[in-house]
């Protein structure tokens, strides 16, 4: 006899006369048996690799019964990694680009070094001071007009403040990377941990400033903030946010926004 197999039929054992020939048993068929069907399992395609479909074959012979279909790879999804601006003393980083999907660096950020500090009457607005600053004549003149200053008595119209702040950029759209940024009071810069003397009034106004310097023009904004007077002792603090716009180039209408955190106490 033979056996069924998935597709094709079998026989039965028969039997026959050796001399004669003449069949004694006949031989009956079988029926084929049909495929025994299995899933093929397929594979997802990802960013840089090809999946492919689910398909099917029989377990007893191995026949494909359903083929497998390639799927294409899908691509990289961009997206943009945010750099950082260099200030006088943290290293920065520019924009790269890496896929939502998979996480790959398509795109890897550059270190940018620091820049140079921005000194003002000997002193950066980070709290460097200047190792080759003299003052000059008038600045002299100055201390010690303060210094006489600081022994008379304070009236309500003659009161002083210590304003410290700290200052980072939190929002920056390809602005730039060349930031001057501080505090002003009636013209001038203020370093933190600088003492303001207020001299008649109620209130008094600083501002809050950035600008980013290139070749091209500068982009500034700034902020003007009224602050109402405090008692001796008293503290007041606010989060400042300045914005700044490009207004040039391909990245014209993209925005920068620097955050001030200051504090303003009342020694006298």
């Amino acid at each position: 006899g033979k056996d069924a197999t998935c597709d094709e039929k079998g026989l039965t054992e028969g039997k026959k006369c050796s001399v004669c020939g003449e069949i004694l048993v006949a031989q009956e068929e079988i029926p084929a048996k049909g495929h025994t069907e299995v899933l093929v399992s397929g594979k997802d395609a990802t960013c840089d690799e090809k999946g492919l479909t689910e398909g099917k074959k029989c377990s007893v012979c191995g026949e494909i019964l359903v083929a497998q279909e390639e799927i294409p790879a899908k691509g990289h999804t961009e997206v943009l990694v945010s750099g950082k601006d260099a200030t006088c003393d943290e290293k920065g980083l520019t924009e790269g680009k890496k896929c939502s999907e998979c996480g790959e660096i398509l795109l890897a950020q550059q270190e940018i070094p620091t820049t140079e500090h921005n000194y003002i009457e000997g002193e950066c607005i980070c709290g460097v001071k200047d190792p080759n600053y003299k003052p000059s004549v008038d600045d002299e003149e100055n201390k010690e007009e303060d210094d006489n200053t600081d022994k008379t008595p304070n009236t309500e119209e003659n009161q002083k403040y210590i304003i410290t702040f700290t200052s980072k950029i939190i929002t920056n759209d390809s602005v730039g990377n060349e930031w001057y940024y501080g505090i002003e009071y009636e013209g001038s810069s203020i370093r933190s941990g600088n003492t303001i003397e207020i001299k008649n009034g109620d209130k008094f106004s600083l501002i809050f400033f950035a600008i980013e310097e290139d070749d091209s023009g500068d982009d500034s904004g700034s902020v003007t903030v009224e602050f109402s007077k405090i008692d001796v002792g008293e503290k007041t603090s606010k989060t400042v946010i300045v914005k700044v716009v490009e207004d040039k180039g391909k990245y014209k209408g993209n925005i920068a926004e620097y955050e001030f955190k200051v504090t303003i106490e009342r020694t006298s």
